[in-house]
């Protein structure tokens, strides 16, 4: 957004990361990677949790294999420790998308997209669903849809090969952003495959099927 406002007094404002004036498509992005805990930190909460409620210790580990369900009660108390990580992610994306909108003059479409980069709690669906809820279900949402790309997680399902999800989530009415996000995401594949020395597949799923609601990060 700098580049295209050259004026200094502009530039210093904060902004969304990307303007696509073709499109007219403000996108902004964000990563998750520092304001979460540690994969042994998540790990010893749900412990500390299991034995609070008396269950039993083993289901930890058939949880993590996406054998089980975490007790509900267990899930909610340990996600609440990390929702004002993910609300402040969605509350800085939505300043600095109104902000870009105020300096631009216009209300574009605006797209999230959220890189996982080091977030072991949620399985991937589980984190989608979480971010849309704080940005997408308000009666004026900033935020008109949201990317999920997990580059530094992957996920399995029952001891399946492990896998990154890339996946989107659109408010109501912002379905035709779809023509925008899909070829990025296909892009996005092949660079990452690139990336990696292998060769991409894009395989495209309009429900979420049974091993992508169980999936859970591999650690």
């Amino acid at each position: 957004m700098d580049d295209i406002f050259r004026d200094v007094s502009i530039a210093s404002k904060k902004s969304a990361d990307y303007f696509f004036p073709n499109e007219s498509i403000i996108v902004e992005l964000k990563t998750l990677n520092e304001n979460h805990n540690s994969k042994e930190r998540i790990l010893k909460l749900v412990d500390d949790e299991l034995a609070r409620k008396k269950y039993r210790p083993q289901l930890r580990d058939e949880w993590l294999n996406g054998r089980a369900k975490l007790p509900k009660c267990v899930a909610r108390k340990v996600n609440d420790r990390i929702q004002n990580s993910l609300k402040n992610l969605v509350r800085k994306a939505n300043e600095q998308i109104v902000s870009t909108r105020s300096l631009i003059g216009a209300r574009h479409d605006a797209i999230l997209i959220v890189a996982n980069l080091n977030e072991f709690l949620f399985g991937p669906i589980e984190l989608l669903r979480n971010l849309s809820g704080h940005a997408l279900k308000r009666s004026s949402p900033a935020i008109d849809a949201i990317l999920l790309i997990t580059p530094g997680v992957t996920y399995s399902a029952g001891g399946g090969t492990p896998q990154h999800y890339i996946a989107p989530a659109f408010a109501e009415g912002k379905e035709y952003l779809a023509d925008f996000v899909e070829p990025f995401a296909e892009s996005w594949i092949e660079f990452e495959s690139q990336s990696l020395g292998l060769r991409s597949e894009v395989e495209k799923v309009f429900d979420f099927d049974e091993a992508s609601l169980t999936a859970r990060p591999v650690i």
